[in-house]
């Protein structure tokens, strides 16, 4: 049953492709104020649960409630008005390559807003425009960033901006796909506290899909653990009781080496 501390229920949800169950049975809430994490082996279906949580993909069964809004029995006016509460930093971070990592947030906060037809809500002021995207540059450490492209930044700062654009529709949800894929130890423990800097700041929720350990605990309240080979969820609580007394393939998985995710 929903309450008004959940700002999004997932209830019966089955992810399916080409007639392949992915995962199903998925029921779980996503508190408001909470960082949750998804995690899980690799193929298990944690960035397709992502995916169907923002809207990209439709469930096979089940549906996605956000703010008790059914995500996908909607008309298209309700969508549009859901996905601008929705913020979302993708893996390889989807920065536009031809444009500058302020254009980049400029172009995202054109888009944030337009009403529930489309239509821009008021006009658009250029200099408003580049002072908001700086701003939040800055919010993410990425003072002086505005007019470099993104093929020249760092791995780590790709990373910082994409989430820096996640952030210019202002939504109350935001959404990290796998933030430290790919980053050496310093830069992934550095974004760790730029996100729970982020969450204390403006008191937003965050999901995030990781199988970096060390983020799993610096920054998650919970998470929800998928079993690939039972094909749903088998625990959800905070990450150090999970590693203690979870079921036995997490607790595997909590107390693996880093090196087994090479």
């Amino acid at each position: 049953m929903a309450t008004q501390a959940d700002i999004m229920r997932v209830e019966g949800l089955t992810m399916a492709h080409g007639g392949r169950v992915i995962q199903q049975g998925l029921d779980f809430a996503v508190r408001r104020g909470e960082i949750l994490a998804i995690m899980g082996g690799s193929g298990c279906g944690k960035s397709t649960l992502l995916r169907h949580m923002i809207g990209l993909q439709t469930p096979a069964a089940g549906r996605i409630l956000l703010e008790g809004a059914d995500l996908n029995d909607a008309d298209e006016r309700v969508r549009r008005r859901l996905r601008r509460r929705l913020g979302v930093m993708f893996q390889a971070g989807a920065l536009w390559s031809s444009m500058s990592v302020g254009e980049n947030l400029m172009f995202a906060q054109r888009e944030s807003l337009r009403d529930d037809d489309g239509r821009l809500r008021r006009p658009l002021d250029e200099a408003e425009l580049a002072l908001q995207a700086r701003f939040r540059l800055a919010l993410v450490g990425l003072d002086g960033s505005f007019e470099r492209l993104p093929a020249e930044l760092s791995g780590g700062m790709r990373k910082r901006a994409a989430i820096a654009r996640a952030l210019c529709a202002d939504a109350p949800l935001l959404f990290l796909d796998e933030p430290s894929a790919g980053l050496d130890p310093l830069a992934s423990a550095r974004l760790d506290a730029l996100i729970l800097q982020l969450r204390a700041a403006l008191g937003m929720t965050v999901v995030m899909v990781t199988h970096e350990l060390d983020s799993l605990f610096a920054v998650a309240d919970r998470a929800l653990f998928l079993d690939a080979r039972q094909r749903t969820m088998t625990a959800l609580d905070n990450p150090y009781p999970l590693r203690e007394h979870g079921p036995d393939e997490v607790r595997a998985f909590l107390r693996r080496d880093r090196s087994d995710f090479r």
